[in-house]
């Protein structure tokens, strides 16, 4: 039994053009050094077009060596519900191919408390999806504990992440999926209207800050105060409860759609960090 989620039409029967286009931004982009081993990353969900570059820039600082296994965080856009959904499925699928996922893992975790099976959260999350083919074109074989989260109360961010770090092992890998602040009447989020572009820029780097320090609760309180559109603001407060205190993060790629297509009125901004620790993970 599988879960499949869906692509960009252009690719969902391309696996060659996808394959290539994967390997083409992975070779374009020169990411920043990184201390230690890389235990984590940000990584944008938008389409290749536009965030394709920005994920690159993550995923070029994986070392095919250090990692057997990947935990995906990625924000719900299909259900409201609390809490982290796990599929009930033995392996999802990509255009270029099936990936296991740990059971043995994702039945550890269904025991701990906000831990459940939504169906409808896995009918087509795109958010792990576009993280797939570049974890396949970095890594080749591996395991995935996919894990798509809903809305999180205060203090659940830490009680997931507990559950969490009993399960994760030295050569594991963890992926927030997110992107960043949706500026547009589309989005419902319009606060901008002169500068555009340097007021998003500036409202994405303040969360950015938080997040780099590691204040859940100070990310939260911004997002509440803010009204910033971050998809995967939970999926990122997760992340930052399971980062050590000798974690250290570095903005790797950040830019936004408009300065791809010269939209401001309607954009979506793209992050690249990736997260290292001396030792990696305990």
């Amino acid at each position: 039994m599988q879960t499949t989620y869906t692509l960009e039409n252009r690719f969902n029967h391309d696996p060659i053009g996808l394959e290539n286009v994967v390997h083409q931004y992975l070779d374009s982009v020169m990411p920043q050094p990184m201390e230690g081993k890389v235990t984590a990353l940000i990584s944008p969900h938008g389409g290749y077009d536009t965030a394709g570059s920005a994920a690159a820039h993550g995923y070029r600082l994986v070392d095919p060596a250090a990692v057997r296994r990947v935990f995906i965080l990625a924000p719900t856009h299909q259900v409201r519900f609390r809490g982290v959904s796990i599929p009930d499925k033995g392996f999802l699928e990509s255009p270029l191919g099936a990936i296991n996922i740990d059971r043995e893992a994702c039945d550890h975790l269904m025991d701990g408390p906000l831990f459940d099976f939504v169906p409808e959260a896995h009918g087509d999350e795109y958010p792990i999806a576009y993280q797939l083919p570049f974890l396949q074109g970095v890594l080749g074989g591996f395991q995935i504990v996919p894990l798509v989260v809903g809305q999180l109360h205060d203090g659940d961010h830490e009680i997931i992440a507990h559950s969490l770090k009993e399960q994760i092992e030295k050569h594991d890998l963890v992926i927030a999926s997110s992107d960043f602040t949706h500026q547009g009447k589309r989005y419902n989020y319009a606060p901008f209207v002169t500068d555009i572009r340097k007021q998003v820029g500036l409202l994405d780097m303040g969360a950015i800050e938080l997040i780099l320090r590691g204040n859940t609760r100070g990310l939260m309180d911004y997002i509440r105060r803010t009204g910033a559109t971050i998809c995967g603001v939970h999926t990122i407060g997760i992340l930052m409860e399971l980062l050590s205190r000798e974690s250290s993060g570095k903005v790797q790629s950040y830019y936004t759609s408009g300065d791809i297509n010269g939209n401001d009125l309607e954009s979506v901004s793209f992050a690249s960090i990736a997260f290292s620790s001396p030792e990696g993970w305990a």
